[in-house]
């Protein structure tokens, strides 16, 4: 670790002063074509379709957090963390200092409190 610290963090900021932790990221090519009609998702899911809680460990100590579905989720839900919400692709993990919401075309937007 102390290599990949070394060798990446010149010139910006130290690992414990950063407040977002990637696991993964993906990169998306896009090329112009015809325009296209996005439907809206549909509106029989549930916004507090969830799979239960889950003991997480945040700044020190064991919390519940609530765990979703992702894919179950409806545009305009919110979230106040700790949360986990994860789909067969990916997890996002909410500590909890951290809010989310689902625009009409299920981003997940994330904003951290100070």
């Amino acid at each position: 670790m102390n290599l990949y610290r070394d060798k990446y963090t010149v010139g910006s900021a130290p690992f414990d002063q950063f407040p977002v932790t990637f696991v993964n990221l993906r990169a998306i090519g896009s090329k112009q074509t015809a325009a296209q009609e996005f439907q809206s998702p549909s509106a029989a899911k549930t916004e507090a379709d969830d799979g239960g809680t889950r003991k997480v460990y945040f700044d020190g100590e064991w919390r519940e957090a609530t765990t979703y579905h992702r894919d179950r989720l409806n545009p305009r839900a919110e979230f106040e963390g700790p949360v986990i919400m994860g789909d067969d692709h990916s997890t996002i993990t909410l500590n909890p200092a951290m809010n989310a919401s689902i625009d009409e075309h299920e981003n997940v937007t994330i904003d951290v409190n100070d």
